[in-house]
């Protein structure tokens, strides 16, 4: 069985709270996921919808630059924040708009 977790890198910027949603973890404490639906954009600044759901006490940082790792199958696996210069330039026109 192969296990495909690659994905292709894309670039948001947060500009909303999020949608707060509330999860019970196994062990009956509750968890606050916040999920954003949005717009990303690749190097060559195609879009994508995407959704990124984060398990956290508060929503991300609003007009945060973040890179993704988007896999076709599972959608957002992993992101780290960014600085602006660090978003490929034909991405943050799109962003920026």
């Amino acid at each position: 069985m192969i296990i495909f977790m690659g994905g292709e890198t894309y670039y948001t910027k947060i500009t909303t709270n999020g949608e707060k949603e509330v999860d019970s973890a196994d062990d009956g404490m509750d968890i606050s996921v916040y999920v954003y639906d949005q717009n990303a954009y690749n190097a060559q600044g195609e879009e994508k919808a995407i959704t990124l759901r984060e398990a956290r006490e508060r929503p991300l940082k609003m007009d945060a630059y973040l890179k993704l790792l988007v896999n076709p199958r599972k959608g957002v696996i992993s992101w780290e924040e960014v600085k602006a210069p660090d978003v490929p330039e034909k991405a943050l026109d799109q962003l920026d708009q």
